[in-house]
């Protein structure tokens, strides 16, 4: 499997994909990825199907193609591996990570995610914002940085 900081091969906004064209039966990609994905060997393997994700997307609603099917791979991936925190601490008032990122944040000069109406850096705001410890001020700035390049495909 890829590394969750990839940039997916896909080059558009991976998560505005997904919400188009998988969220009306799936509903968001995190919980979708934990409640019916597995991995095993490298593939990521649907809990009731038994079939390999890759191999079902290259017919499932229509078709996609290798770089959506890549690009699908290393997010649900990502979520699979990555506990809810955001939905737990966030989601009540900032919903999905992917509307907070193209919301309220931009990626500053400097490489940090940054407010976008105050550019103050998001790893010195959350932490009071949102009654954060360091370890988890960690984990919520790794899914945001991560969410962030499949949002604006960096």
């Amino acid at each position: 499997m890829a590394a969750f900081g990839l940039s997916p091969a896909w080059g558009g906004d991976l998560h505005q994909l997904w919400d188009r064209q998988c969220g009306g039966c799936h509903g968001h990609a995190g919980p979708f990825a934990r409640r019916s994905l597995i991995e095993i060997d490298g593939h990521l393997i649907g809990r009731a199907s038994g079939r390999d994700l890759a191999e079902l997307l290259t017919i499932h609603n229509g078709g996609y193609g290798p770089d959506e099917i890549a690009s699908f791979r290393i997010m649900l991936a990502a979520q699979l591996a990555t506990p809810p925190l955001y939905a737990e601490r966030c989601g009540d008032c900032h919903d999905t990570a992917a509307e907070l990122i193209r919301d309220l944040v931009v990626r500053g000069d400097d490489g940090e995610l940054r407010g976008r109406a105050g550019r103050h850096r998001l790893a010195e705001f959350l932490p009071t914002h949102a009654s954060l410890s360091a370890e988890q001020t960690q984990a919520i700035m790794s899914v945001l940085d991560r969410v962030e390049s499949e949002v604006n495909h960096r």
